[in-house]
């Protein structure tokens, strides 16, 4: 029962939270009253920085219930209860983390003039070393290597204890997705330095994987599958429109679809994990 509504419970999830940075975006493009409302969205202690504790907490509760209804003393299961426990302690650090850590704090006047000042590579790139870690990661692991290996039609030896977990933590095309979004959540003319344009190649080259992908399996898309394709194409849209806007603002938005699409594949493979067990 808890495995039919997964999907769906986050295809509804990433819809709430795609409208609400579209709306904001757009309002703050057209309106003079409400310019800086996507800004102010995307502050730390504002509703982006608050879905985000949200996900950490839907993460760690995820994590919990795939322990609870583990069986770590079979031996064919030891490696994914590593894995259940290892992403348990993660949440755990990074709700945590988020609280206590020590922001410098911007007003919102500093946030939208800080670009005037002129950086050096250096300081750009140490500044940003962190999203480029964490843009990098989900880049690689979530959509360039399951991508390249549908292409390639490279599929993991279910047979091979290695190959089956593998194969269990596949990403699906939801995550994907959710992920592309957050990808796809950046100033497409405003750079603050040419490293930047990689993460703008990267988002390309990912698209047309993607849909080279999806020109082979086209005829296996559900209804969210389409649902959210078809947001991705809107969100692209509203983000080349808004270029200025997102490059003024913080990581947090981008940060929750990254996160929303973690938490979305934690969900999937656990839970999957934890039913085929009980059969």
């Amino acid at each position: 029962m808890i495995k039919k509504i997964v999907a769906p419970f986050f295809a509804y999830l990433f819809f709430c939270f795609f409208v609400l940075v579209v709306l904001s975006l757009i309002v703050s493009q057209f309106s003079v009253t409400f310019s800086q409302l996507f800004l102010l969205f995307s502050q730390d202690g504002r509703i982006f920085d608050l879905f985000l504790h949200f996900l950490y907490c839907l993460g760690f509760l995820i994590c919990l219930y795939a322990l609870i209804n583990g069986d770590s003393r079979d031996q064919r299961e030891s490696c994914e209860m590593w894995i259940i426990l290892g992403l348990c302690l993660l949440f755990v650090y990074l709700f945590v983390f988020s609280l206590f850590e020590k922001q410098e704090s911007h007003s919102l006047l500093e946030l939208v003039l800080i670009q005037e000042h002129l950086r050096s590579f250096e300081e750009v790139f140490w500044d940003h070393l962190g999203e480029m870690m964490v843009c990098g990661f989900f880049y690689i692991f979530f959509l360039l290597i399951p991508l390249g290996c549908v292409l390639l039609r490279y599929f993991p030896n279910s047979l091979h204890p290695l190959g089956r977990v593998l194969q269990r933590l596949s990403p699906s095309l939801n995550v994907m997705i959710y992920i592309l979004m957050g990808c796809a959540l950046q100033s497409y003319f405003h750079k603050e330095h040419w490293i930047f344009y990689l993460d703008l190649i990267a988002l390309g080259s990912i698209l047309v994987l993607l849909g080279l992908v999806l020109k082979e399996r086209r005829c296996n898309l559900g209804f969210f599958e389409v649902c959210n394709l078809v947001f991705l194409g809107l969100g692209i849209c509203v983000f080349t429109l808004s270029s200025s806007l997102i490059h003024d603002a913080n990581f947090n938005a981008r940060y929750a679809f990254f996160m929303l699409g973690f938490v979305a594949w934690c969900a999937e493979w656990m839970i999957s994990f934890v039913a085929w067990r009980e059969r």
